[in-house]
């Protein structure tokens, strides 16, 4: 059996890691500013092989959105505290924003693969990763 996590940009294979496809620290803060610019009302959580990290002024309900999703969450005040790559960053929108807010993060298009699945949500991850 195989478990595809992240958006795909690990499998899992006999307890092991056999895939792996990850933003590069550059790329992923480049993507987050111009992410931070567009809104103010949506959630940024930046994932990590340590797990997702979030801004600590988050309001609750958006903060229990995120831990009802993700095994591991850190809350920080600056997001330049990661020093890892990124295995995906995600965005949650409560105004179900997320298709228009996809097509302004255009620039990115031929850089990441970025995907909206639901007017709430959009994952961004590596261009090479494998959709089965």
């Amino acid at each position: 059996m195989r478990i595809l996590g992240d958006s795909a940009t690990r499998i899992k294979h006999n307890k092991k890691f056999v895939y792996e496809y990850l933003l590069s620290n550059k790329l992923g803060f480049e993507i987050i500013r111009l992410l931070k610019e567009i809104s103010l009302h949506h959630t940024i959580i930046a994932c990590t092989k340590s797990g997702a990290v979030i801004k600590n002024n988050l309001n609750r309900k958006e903060v229990a959105i995120v831990r009802g999703s993700y095994a591991q969450v850190k809350e920080v005040s600056n997001f330049n505290e990661i020093t890892e790559d990124f295995v995906k960053i995600t965005i949650h929108d409560p105004l179900n924003r997320c298709i228009k807010t996809r097509e302004k993060i255009s620039p990115f298009f031929q850089s990441a693969h970025i995907v909206s699945s639901e007017a709430a949500w959009i994952d961004i991850t590596n261009t090479n990763v494998y959709y089965c």
